[in-house]
């Protein structure tokens, strides 16, 4: 497995306290906050999250996480889907191009798959992985520079 991932932040540049970050039951969001970045929880994508990026609909985000950069913004998201691993992977690959975003490489094992992406100052990865029972887990990251 690539990624070795329950509901954990894949790159994280500053220390941001994660225990204060707690699903609520209802699925209510909760935001922590500190000098380096954001973390969330609830129904919302972080504020300046690429607006083209494809979200896949039958999934539920679980957390996010947003840092400033000097030239470039950070964003990390985690969803769960019920759906299968292959067809997620097909709905981020074909869209993607559909998005005019360029596929740059993919790797793939048994129980998970990894996709790089950029579009004009955006560049990122997307793993998504076999979670626990019949869940997928997708994890995207991307920096957005200036344009």
């Amino acid at each position: 497995m690539i990624f070795g991932i329950t509901y954990v932040i894949l790159i994280r540049t500053q220390e941001i306290n994660l225990q204060e970050l707690i699903t609520e039951q209802d699925n209510s969001q909760k935001v922590v906050n500190n000098n380096e970045g954001e973390i969330t929880n609830g129904k919302n994508l972080p504020e300046g999250f690429p607006k083209d990026f494809p979200v896949y609909e039958n999934s539920l985000l679980v957390n996010s996480w947003k840092a400033p950069g000097n030239t470039t913004e950070g964003y990390s998201v985690i969803w769960e889907s019920p759906d299968s691993r292959d067809i997620v992977v097909t709905f981020f690959k074909e869209s993607l191009v559909l998005k005019d975003w360029e596929i740059l490489s993919e790797k793939e094992e048994s129980d998970s798959q990894i996709i790089s992406f950029q579009k004009s100052s955006k560049k990122g990865f997307i793993g998504i992985v076999k979670g626990e029972g019949a869940k997928t887990i997708i994890s995207v990251t991307i920096g957005v520079g200036e344009e």
